[in-house]
């Protein structure tokens, strides 16, 4: 679980070479409500129950904008040879189909304030696992193993609040809409950027990425963004549901 709290979320470039300009400027949040978070990213096993329970046929899971987008696509996509074991986080998910998927669970996407706050915690970390770049820590690229791990494989990357891969394995869709300025804006209390446009905040770096970029790609401060009708292998998610 992670506790009501506050932290600073994004980076300063004058202290973090890696900083990116949608990453700044850093700046206090908190967070007002507790929340559970997934410890594992979603697995090919418990998206399995989701399609088994009819959820890919049942309206009242999606949003109206969700499932017009998937008209006519009433089945999942399907998962290739050497991604599909149980423990292995479900990639190649539009963002549609998560928020479906986290409405069957009775969660909800977490939004970008709340999924680095899981990741870095009070101290406001720059890996989910403190200060320093670990290898071992994480599945990226660097490992060159061009695949996801299963849920849990990398321990001494583990957050604050108990969970594990936050940092590469999948990249992870949050709730948010994409503004590379939302910084210079947010509010200081429970911040969200609601959906506008085409793209979505993604997190949490991935088994892949530009070589000898993966130290950057899995700070807890970096964003990114894809599009919300689209689907990649590198692109996963973790449900967060209130405390209480």
């Amino acid at each position: 679980m992670a506790p009501p709290g506050c932290f600073e979320m994004g980076s300063d470039p004058l202290y973090d070479v890696r900083a990116g300009a949608n990453e700044t400027p850093r700046h206090t949040v908190c967070i007002s409500a507790g929340f559970w978070v997934d410890r594992f990213e979603v697995t090919n096993e418990s998206w399995k129950q989701f399609v088994a329970d009819g959820g890919f046929l049942q309206p009242r899971w999606w949003s109206e904008e969700g499932w017009r987008a998937h008209e006519g696509r009433r089945f999942p996509y399907p998962m290739l040879d050497g991604w599909d074991s149980a423990r292995q986080p479900r990639v190649k998910v539009t963002w549609y189909e998560a928020e479906a998927y986290a409405a069957w669970r009775g969660g909800r996407l977490p939004t970008e304030a709340q999924w680095e706050w899981a990741a870095r915690g009070p101290a406001s970390r720059r890996y989910p696992w403190g200060e320093k770049f670990m290898d071992g820590a994480a599945n990226m690229d660097r490992l060159d193993l061009r695949c996801t791990r299963p849920g849990g494989s990398y321990p001494k990357g583990r957050s604050w609040c108990g969970a594990d891969d936050m940092a590469g394995n999948a990249w992870e869709w949050t709730a948010d809409g994409y503004d590379a300025h939302a910084y210079r804006h947010a509010p200081r209390f429970d911040p969200f950027t609601p959906p506008r446009g085409p793209l979505r905040v993604i997190r949490g770096g991935a088994w892949g990425g530009v070589p000898g970029g993966s130290a950057s790609d899995v700070r807890c401060a970096r964003r990114a963004f894809w599009w919300a009708d689209n689907r990649k292998l590198s692109h996963g998610m973790r449900i967060v549901h209130p405390s209480a």
